[in-house]
């Protein structure tokens, strides 16, 4: 079984309606990280890759705690993504334009 893990819970439930059995749908309940604070270093590269160095919000630590415990590990590696823009954001225009 596949595990996703969106922002809110309405992501998670619309999603879950989308993709169907084989997949569990979770709600993280907001960001859980992000770029290290001003000043230190972020990203590195590595054969031409940008390897970004993300670390744990503290706000998210319970969030986090809770999502390991109700999904054990996979043996798997997990794999990141974006979710795509809000259909507002794609019809704004870019600034400048």
């Amino acid at each position: 079984m596949k595990l996703v893990i969106v922002e809110s819970p309405s992501k998670a439930k619309k999603i879950r309606e989308l993709l169907g059995p084989g997949y569990r749908v979770a709600a993280s309940m907001g960001h859980v990280r992000d770029l290290p604070p001003k000043g230190a270093l972020a990203v590195a590269f590595k054969d031409g890759k940008v390897l970004p160095t993300y670390e744990l919000l503290e706000k998210s630590s319970r969030a986090v705690s809770e999502l390991s415990a109700r999904f054990p590990r996979s043996p798997r590696r997990p794999r990141s993504c974006c979710s795509p823009p809000t259909p507002l954001a794609r019809e704004r225009p870019s600034p400048g334009t």
